[in-house]
Parts: structure tokens; sequence; C-alpha cells
């Protein structure tokens, strides 16, 4: 998954959006969405200068496993 279709996709909302929302991302394959759907939340959570909270969860999450 490329962050930046991603960010393009989602008009740069996408550390804003719900993980349902994100799944539904035509650019997210279905198969790997839940490890993607992480990996692209920490992706933003180490890139944005402020952290939302659901990116902190995200980055907690992806951390834990």
């Amino acid at each position: 998954m490329n962050t930046l279709v991603l960010h393009k996709e989602t008009e740069g909302q996408a550390n804003k959006l719900t993980l349902q929302k994100l799944r539904q991302m035509k650019s997210i394959e279905k198969i790997e969405v839940e490890r993607k759907v992480q990996l692209i939340q920490l992706n933003y959570c180490l890139n944005l200068s402020g952290c939302f909270d659901l990116c902190r969860v995200a980055c907690q999450e992806v951390k834990t496993k």
C-alpha cells in the first residue's frame, strides 16, 4: 500500500478516518486489510507532527504485535 495513494484518495484525511472507512478504500486489498490499515495508520502516526487519537491507538496496536 502506498500511503501517498491513500493520502490522495482520502484528501489527506486518512488518519482521521475510522478503520471501517479505511477498509472501504478501493486501493486497499481486502485480504491484507487489517495489517495494511495498521501500517498505514502507524506510518501517518510517525509522520504527522500532531498525533490524533485513532493514530495513537494504531501505533500502540502495531507496536504490541
